[in-house]
């Protein structure tokens, strides 16, 4: 139950963030627009009890992914590549607009 209310109280944070707070210093614009959009499946899966990590990257590797999820050690691993990679934004930017009403 412990590592449940942390991980809840580590998405909370997140979502601070994602809304402006003063913790959100240290996400870009388009790092809080991603988060934004992946707390609903994110949330969802933190209230079945799944070990969610949530990893930003301060430098995106050449040709990676602007998200990406993995399993590593028992534990799931959403990764956001975003920050020097031009694939952030260009992805967001082919998501038609109703879509991007939902962020």
């Amino acid at each position: 139950m412990a590592a449940r209310t942390v991980s809840v109280l580590a998405l909370g944070a997140l979502l601070l963030a994602a809304r402006g707070a003063p913790a959100a210093a240290d996400l870009t614009d388009t790092e809080r627009r991603w988060l934004a959009g992946a707390t609903p499946p994110v949330a969802w899966a933190l209230k079945q009890g799944m070990p969610i990590d949530i990893v930003v990257l301060p430098q995106a590797d050449a040709g990676a992914a602007p998200l990406a999820m993995g399993y590593q050690d028992g534990r799931c691993k959403l990764v956001f590549a975003m920050r020097g990679n031009p694939a952030a934004q260009s992805t967001l930017d082919a998501i038609p607009a109703p879509l991007m009403q939902a962020t």
